[in-house]
């Protein structure tokens, strides 16, 4: 088990992302989020698959969670696709059932949202601890929450491994925000976050390692305080999901 603080785990995890190259950064090439906007900094969690002890030391921080505040669980589920290995390596150490959380139902077979439970099975109030890799704009883990709702499922806690911490996230993640607006559809009831790094703590390592120079850090402010914003500024408007 870790035997770290929230802090010194967050920490740790800020320099295994920048050692590892796992958050990127390009100004002049920004990435293309899922979301369909672009920014100039990218997380990608799959390098963290290559190691055991990078799997197992998340695995840790999410056991402190759970332990630290004494959470109930039945069932830990994942969201397709990234957060399906963090899910079942903390699954296994748990030694109970998993599902997975697919973005939209699948258009073939049994044409699920949820895969793990029978056609004709449903969640039937068990507790469930949702893992998430990271948390953007919030739209999909929210939707991975209301998906196990309607399938009769209790989740109180999204587990994150990355949060960039956006505002709009947190109100979808209260409930007062749509987390689908094409139907203003919310979440029905607030759903708690918990999450191993954040952007701020990310940026404040990266600023003591010398991993970013001043100009950087002045960038990434200027983007983080309006990052749904800063891509049509810099001439690259957000391209429409299908």
């Amino acid at each position: 088990m870790a035997i770290l603080s929230l802090e010194e785990n967050s920490e740790k995890l800020a320099e295994i992302y920048l050692t590892t190259g796992t958050i990127q950064l390009n100004f002049q090439h920004p990435f293309l989020w899922a979301s369909g906007f672009y920014m100039p900094i990218y997380n990608d969690n799959r390098l963290l698959l290559r190691k055991f002890r990078y799997r197992k030391f998340i695995s840790d921080c999410f056991m402190d969670f759970i332990e630290s505040e004494n959470i109930e669980y039945d069932i830990i589920a994942g969201i397709s696709t990234g957060s399906i290995s963090p899910a079942t390596t903390l699954a296994d150490r748990l030694q109970v059932p998993l599902v997975y959380v697919r973005k939209s139902p699948k258009q073939h077979g049994t044409a699920s949202t949820i895969e793990g439970i029978g056609k004709e099975e449903n969640l039937a109030k068990k507790k469930i601890i949702l893992i998430e890799d990271t948390i953007s704009s919030g739209e999909t883990s929210a939707h991975a929450v209301q998906a196990i709702r309607e399938s009769q499922g209790a989740v109180d806690y999204c587990f994150s491994i990355f949060n960039y911490g956006f505002r709009n996230a947190e109100r979808i993640f209260n409930g007062t925000h749509s987390f689908l607006k094409e139907i203003d559809k919310k979440i029905d009831s607030p759903c708690a976050i918990r999450s191993i790094l954040n952007y701020k703590t990310l940026q404040n390592i990266a600023e003591q390692k010398k991993y970013i120079d001043g100009e950087q850090k002045k960038s990434l402010e200027e983007w983080f305080n309006d990052p749904f914003i800063w891509g049509v500024k810099q001439g690259f408007p957000p391209v429409k999901k299908v």
